[in-house]
């Protein structure tokens, strides 16, 4: 009958939709997985980046620490700051080289700074003397805008490791002795340039 049929054809749209509906849901439940996967690769990746980009940063700083050339760490890294490219394949100076080296420095920037005068007592005259032929200098930190005391606060800074405060110190040397203990200071601040660079490359990729 009429009625039969059409309990017929609701039955089986019934079933059809029930279908569509399941194999939309399972459609969906793919696409969530494949989402899932997507997420999780790319957290992998990030962190496997991540990591590699600590490992390459630590290695750097050990080379700077030992004054061991860093080229083959730097050829896989982008926007590689100039202070760090250029002395890639010789290395920087050590903060223990620079300390082996500041008392040769300092002793030719006092010497550079001394000279013989006829002003004085007779004691002063002769310590002047004293002082110019052997070329004696404060080994303890001195106060005072002396050549001497400036070069004693310097070397004390140094010791500690402080090379800023000790570059902050010979600044305020005059010409002569200033331009005796440049070669040292190059040296100190080129360090700190390179430190300063690997903190930014650091940061860069945090």
């Amino acid at each position: 009958s009429q009625a039969v049929q059409t309990e017929e054809q609701l039955t089986r749209f019934r079933g059809q939709l029930d279908q569509l509906v399941a194999d939309a849901e399972a459609r969906i439940a793919d696409a969530e997985a494949k989402i899932a996967g997507f997420e999780t690769s790319a957290l992998e990746a990030g962190g496997a980046s991540a990591a590699g980009n600590r490992f390459a940063i630590a290695r750097l700083r050990a080379a700077v620490e030992t004054g061991a050339p860093y080229s083959d760490v730097i050829s896989t890294m982008e926007g590689v700051p100039p202070e760090l490219a250029d002395h890639a394949r010789t290395g920087i100076p050590t903060l223990h080289a620079l300390r082996q080296e500041f008392p040769s420095a300092a002793r030719a920037a006092l010497a550079a700074s001394r000279s013989i005068s006829g002003e004085g007592t007779v004691g002063d005259r002769i310590v002047t003397f004293l002082r110019h032929a052997t070329n004696a200098r404060s080994l303890t930190p001195r106060e005072g805008d002396s050549a001497d005391a400036i070069l004693s606060r310097a070397e004390a800074h140094v010791a500690e490791g402080d090379l800023p405060a000790a570059l902050a110190e010979l600044d305020s040397l005059p010409g002569a002795p200033r331009a005796a203990i440049a070669g040292w200071v190059a040296k100190a601040e080129f360090r700190l340039a390179v430190l300063g660079a690997i903190d930014v490359l650091a940061g860069g990729m945090n």
